[in-house]
């Protein structure tokens, strides 16, 4: 009766260690593909920063442009008792046309400043999109984790069920214990309560999923049957380079003291005046008298007077140095901050990669082996069922173990692509 009890169990436990055997080696999963695609199509925080880069785009012709010439209609010297074109020599009718000509290199600093606000608008998209995968990858491989967590647990479930079955034949035969049923089925209403945490999380998890892609919180997610650990490059000196050419908040940085350096070199040509030059055209009817009334033409000059510029322009420029040497510094720190993170992950990565190989080749399999191993003691009445109890226990947390681990593997190597700024593995 115990060993034909025994069968169903012990094909749950080679099918399990089968499962997790092969977890590292399937490909990478597609639907996390889809789900990425679906991210960028759809995030409307991705559709409205997109829209930000465009005006700044548009602002940089503009930035560079001339002020609109203005253009201006005058009566001269109308006598104020008479409203009449034809009694006085100097009454005339003009029109003429002004332009603001500002100082050189003022408006190619302004379009210089702008155009690097919008590179700045661009390096915060692209950053954004790449936070955005890092978002939905994350999210992803917490979901295949509880996923897989929920597989295990029901499994396991339905062994500490056959288990409690087990117990109460042999309490019933006389060769076991009431305390040993009892501790069986305690066991099996631990991994229901988990059954019931795990699949509110993954409710909560898939909610915050759909989320990011824009869709209602319910809308239904699969995740693959295994995971891979692809392995990535981990050193330090490479990944660091590829962070500084590639990683758009770094060029946002660079962006905003470029922008500032434009701005410092605008706020000093402000010293210097702007010019303005008109043309006007006069013309003059014939008078009562038979006079003829000759028409003019005039060229107007104006400039601008910096009179105020211990107030104004010199505290302008004292304004953007400021704002210059502040964004340099926080560029500087940035790249400190950048190298740190950088050696903080490729620990996680190696450390990780490190436990999934121990779990893999050492940890699971001794599991496994130990667990047989008691079967045969225990059918044998050589081994007690607390024994058996525990040895099924410690395989079901060396799987959840395993899986988290894969799990803290991969959401490392997400953060590192992130931290990079380019991708390190296919997806």
């Amino acid at each position: 009766m115990v060993r034909k009890l025994l069968r169903p169990f012990l094909t749950v436990l080679v099918l399990t260690a089968t499962a997790v055997s092969s977890a590292a080696q399937s490909a990478p999963d597609t639907t996390l593909q889809r789900l990425e695609q679906l991210a960028l199509r759809n995030n409307q925080n991705l559709a409205a920063l997109e829209q930000l880069w465009h005006s700044a785009e548009a602002r940089v012709p503009q930035a560079g442009a001339l002020p609109d010439p203005i253009l201006n209609f005058n009566l001269l010297n109308v006598p104020s008792s008479e409203f009449a074109f034809d009694l006085e020599p100097m009454t005339g009718k003009q029109i003429g046309v002004a332009q603001l000509v500002p100082f050189p290199g003022k408006l190619a600093f302004k379009e210089l400043a702008a155009a690097e606000r919008a590179r700045a608008a661009q390096a915060r998209l692209q950053e954004a999109r790449i936070q955005l995968l890092e978002r939905v990858r994350s999210l992803y491989y917490e979901l295949f984790f509880t996923d897989r967590a929920i597989e295990t647990t029901t499994k396991n479930k339905a062994t500490l069920w056959q288990f409690a079955e087990i117990a109460s034949t042999r309490y019933a035969v006389g060769k076991g214990l009431q305390q040993d049923v009892l501790r069986a089925q305690v066991e099996h209403s631990r991994m229901l309560d988990k059954l019931i945490s795990l699949k509110q999380k993954r409710q909560t998890l898939q909610a915050q999923l759909n989320a990011l892609l824009n869709r209602t919180p319910d809308t239904p997610i699969a995740t693959a049957d295994s995971l891979s650990a692809i392995p990535v490059p981990t050193q330090l000196d490479s990944l660091q380079k590829l962070a500084f050419e590639h990683r758009p908040l770094l060029q946002w940085w660079t962006a905003q003291v470029r922008q500032s350096e434009a701005q410092v070199r605008l706020a000093k040509r402000q010293r210097f005046p702007d010019l303005k030059v008109g043309v006007a055209y006069t013309q003059r009817d014939r008078l009562r008298d038979g006079r003829g009334g000759r028409d003019f033409l005039s060229l107007t000059f104006s400039t601008s007077l910096p009179v105020h510029m211990g107030r104004k322009q010199n505290k302008a420029i004292l304004e953007q140095s400021f704002r210059k040497i502040s964004f340099e510094s926080k560029l500087r720190d940035f790249k400190a901050a950048l190298r740190s993170q950088l050696e903080s992950l490729v620990a996680q990565v190696e450390a990780n990669r490190k436990l999934l190989d121990l779990y893999r080749t050492g940890v699971i399999p001794q599991a496994v082996q130990s667990l047989n191993s008691t079967l045969a003691g225990y059918r044998t009445d050589r081994v007690d069922f607390l024994t058996l109890l525990t040895s099924q226990l410690t395989l079901f947390n060396a799987e959840l173990d395993y899986y988290r681990v894969l799990r803290d593997y991969n959401l490392a190597v997400a953060e590192l692509e992130a931290t990079v700024g380019v991708p390190l593995v296919q997806h």
